[in-house]
């Protein structure tokens, strides 16, 4: 959650405060975001913004996926929890395109589930109700869908 995110903000603040990274946050003046020191005050230091890392690790999924199906992967749809703020999205784009990958779309991850269980369902003519209930690690999302079918070919409406 910290792609597209200010320097100031406050998931940056809540991290910096915390104990769970042992990476310096320094400021990147040129995107009013940050960047991550890696092996601060060695002759290897690097210094990484978010969109880089996620980059990094979208690369390596588009090589597992190339090696899994035995073909270049170029396009793809990426999900994004339903918070995600303008510039977070732009950044994951921004990201993606680190990884050489073409962004089709970017979709909400309740209404990729909700996609995945009406490609694969049936439904009644009348309307049937579905929760799709996203508990994460850090937020909970509800999303109630209304998914009917159509009248069967030859039969009438």
């Amino acid at each position: 959650d910290l792609l597209g995110v200010p320097q100031d903000g406050e998931e940056v603040q809540h991290l910096r405060d915390s104990l769970v990274i042992n990476y310096e946050l320094v400021p990147d003046e040129e995107t009013g975001g940050f960047r991550i020191a890696m092996d601060k005050g060695t002759d290897d230091e690097k210094l990484f913004r978010p969109e880089e890392i996620v980059g990094m690790i979208l690369a390596h999924i588009k090589r597992m996926s190339a090696s899994y199906i035995e073909s270049e992967v170029s396009d793809c749809v990426i999900t994004v929890p339903p918070y995600f703020t303008q510039a977070q999205r732009e950044a994951l784009l921004t990201s993606a395109e680190i990884a050489g990958l073409n962004v089709l779309t970017l979709i909400d991850e309740n209404v990729a589930a909700a996609v995945q269980h009406g490609v694969y369902s049936e439904f009644p003519e009348t309307p049937n109700y579905v929760l799709i209930y996203n508990m994460g690690s850090s937020s909970t999302k509800a999303t109630l869908f209304n998914f009917w079918g159509k009248p069967a070919a030859g039969k009438n409406a």
